[in-house]
């Protein structure tokens, strides 16, 4: 969500399941055996990339690429030969990433067995032409393109910002009402009040319907593979909208649905259908950026923990404004974001937004916070997560007073909608409940969550990055037993069960 201050809004939620499961998986997240990874990494005569399982004569090795596992802080490096193996993999089915400067990345997906395996020969990726593509899904058919007209001032924003052939920036904005879907390709400009890119696409009869998942699909698709546009090495996603993190709380009925207000369709896409339509796509996201609040829960980047790399997102309601473009872009297109890894660009864009916020007018009227997660951290999180629950579960009852103090002191949101700052309520836990079992669960949890939490704003906040869904016992039979229980998260720790059974 992105508050206009005065005016009622409708909020959304933006949370992705990948593979629902039902309530309380047992937090079985991290498997008991490993595997290794081996192979060879070439260039055939065109100068695309190959994978080999063995030595291939007639081609050059290629020296440097990395091939990494999601869910892993693991990666190997191609030698001279352009040979890697990469240990200490996860066994069952993983998903891989390959990439290495001057290529588009690839990402494929294999069954690790325990010991050795070989890299499948059907990896391969393309020269690419792009440092970054940034992919812009503005979904203003709502109140957010309306007066003020804040999609109007993002645009404006980005077409302020500075060329470069290194960076390609996409719009699909879809305003107010009917035939108003059309999609950018953002180039300089001076004029601050009219937006004057270039249309590269108009739908049939002008409209697009962006609260469905499929047109965020369609996007995303149009950018990494129409014959007119360059590849990139490097892709960043934003999601531009109203948010609500993992639910709807002025609405329970929308409860499971996500981002994308359409009031033309009085369509908001659903949680479980963006995974597919991100994950599908032929090269993988390095950065999903929420322009919008509420949405750095962890029941939402651990279900997109394999749609992208980096979430970045606020704890709190953001400022209508958004992000400011003009700074943004420029970082990216600057000589020394181009130098930049995804991490350090996306801990540096969380940092130019926040300080932005911060000197905005009316900056005194919102709790400002923002931070980037490693998705591919989460792993650990959820299980430590999943250990605490277990202890609530099994002696939360004999600590009534201290879990009601802990739940109206916790650094979260204000807005009533039963949010927590996941780091600060697992240090209250273990400041204020005297049981070892239950603070060393707690003191693990705080260690994978400072791990996996890459940039945090303000710096020495109580509230670390993360937030998560804690209702109290009535609040969460009333508003969530019957959605909250498909979440990712849900299946893959006792939470959901926790927050069932609380006292």
């Amino acid at each position: 969500m992105r508050v206009v201050i005065g005016a009622f809004l409708v909020t959304l939620t933006l949370v992705i399941v990948i593979g629902c499961g039902g309530g309380g998986g047992g937090g079985n997240v991290t498997p008991p055996t490993i595997g290794s990874l081996a192979g060879y990494i070439y260039t055939d005569p065109a100068g695309a990339m190959v994978a080999s399982a063995q030595t291939r004569a007639g081609l050059r090795p290629l020296t440097g690429a990395v091939i990494t596992v999601s869910g892993q802080t693991i990666s190997a490096t191609t030698d001279i030969s352009g040979q890697f193996q990469l240990d200490g993999i996860f066994t069952g089915t993983r998903q891989f990433y390959v990439e290495c400067s001057g290529y588009t990345r690839s990402t494929f997906s294999m069954n690790i067995a325990e010991g050795p395996n070989n890299i499948p020969s059907s990896v391969s990726l393309e020269t690419a032409q792009l440092k970054w593509m940034v992919m812009v899904y503005m979904a203003a058919d709502n109140n957010l393109g309306g007066n003020p007209d804040f999609a109007s001032l993002n645009l404006n924003q980005m077409e302020a910002a500075p060329d470069s052939p290194n960076v390609e920036t996409l719009v699909l904005y879809d305003g107010p009402g009917t035939n108003d879907t059309r999609l950018y390709q953002i180039q300089h400009d001076t004029d601050t009040t009219l937006v004057t890119s270039p249309v590269i696409y108009t739908p049939p009869g002008g409209e697009l319907d962006t609260g469905v998942a499929s047109t965020l699909g369609w996007f995303v698709n149009y950018c990494e593979t129409n014959a007119a546009l360059p590849r990139a090495e490097h892709y960043l996603l934003d999601i531009w909208d109203h948010g609500s993190g993992w639910d709807s709380y002025y609405d329970k009925t929308l409860s499971g649905r996500a981002i994308g207000e359409d009031n033309t369709s009085d369509h908001i896409m659903r949680i479980v259908d963006i995974p597919p339509v991100l994950q599908s796509q032929p090269y993988p996201i390095d950065i999903i950026a929420t322009d919008a609040c509420l949405m750095s829960m962890l029941e939402v980047a651990y279900e997109w923990r394999a749609c992208g790399d980096y979430l970045i997102g606020s704890e709190e309601e953001t400022p209508g404004d958004g992000f400011n473009y003009t700074d943004v872009l420029s970082l990216i297109t600057s000589p020394a974001g181009l130098q930049m890894t995804p991490e350090a660009l996306a801990n540096g864009i969380t940092n130019t937004i926040y300080t932005d916020w911060t000197n905005l007018p009316d900056a005194g009227l919102y709790v400002l916070r923002l931070s980037s997660i490693d998705m591919r951290r989460l792993e650990p999180v959820a299980s430590a997560l999943d250990a605490l629950a277990v202890r609530l579960i099994a002696i939360g009852k004999n600590y009534p007073t201290q879990l009601t103090d802990i739940y109206s002191t916790v650094e979260g949101s204000d807005y009533g909608d039963h949010r927590a700052d996941l780091y600060d309520y697992a240090d209250l836990l273990s400041t204020k409940i005297n049981d070892g079992t239950l603070r060393t669960a707690a003191s693990q949890l705080k260690t994978a969550i400072s791990s996996s939490v890459t940039a945090n704003y303000p710096t020495g906040s109580h509230a670390r990055g993360i937030s998560i869904y804690q209702p109290t016992k009535t609040a969460y039979t009333r508003d969530a037993a019957s959605s909250y229980p498909g979440l990712q998260l849900s299946a893959d720790t006792h939470w959901n069960e926790w927050l069932a059974g609380q006292p």
